[in-house]
């Protein structure tokens, strides 16, 4: 995977590495993803694989090797309804995966209960870098919109 295919993109709904992201940043790019993934399975759900979330070992945590992301971004994902269990990838714990089986029961459920995506109410996010998320922060600050940080 890489950039230039749109796998590390959140919206590309295939791999989301949230190196270098904050906690809140992380989360929306999880939830941009998790997103994609309702649309490709509103689109006949051929394109719904596995979903990978790069977390990092946290070696840039405040604490070494004492990562914050990852734990936060699981929790998040057993929140969903129906709950994901990201799974780590054997010999690298800095890589969580859902499997594809699991992605598409939730997706349907997304799709049967009628109710959208918490990304959806936020609006479509892409981000690429922290300092997109800065000028598109301080875009929506000038509007006067409301922003919610969890």
């Amino acid at each position: 995977p890489n950039a230039e295919d749109g796998s590390l993109d959140p919206s590309s709904g295939k791999i989301v590495d949230l190196h270098g992201y904050s906690l809140a940043v992380a989360k929306a790019a999880v939830r941009s993803g998790l997103r994609k993934l309702v649309q490709k399975y509103q689109n006949g759900g051929r394109e719904v694989q596995d979903f990978v979330v790069i977390t990092g070992v946290g070696r840039h945590s405040k604490k070494a090797f004492q990562p914050s992301i990852r734990p936060n971004v699981q929790a998040m994902l057993l929140e969903e309804d129906p709950p994901l269990k990201a799974h780590f990838t054997p010999g690298n714990s800095g890589r969580l995966v859902v499997y594809k089986k699991e992605l598409v029961n939730w997706c349907a459920k997304q799709v049967s209960r009628r109710e959208s995506v918490p990304a959806d109410k936020a609006g479509s996010l892409k981000l690429r870098s922290p300092a997109d998320l800065k000028r598109n922060f301080n875009s929506a600050i000038e509007k006067g919109e409301n922003i919610k940080v969890e």
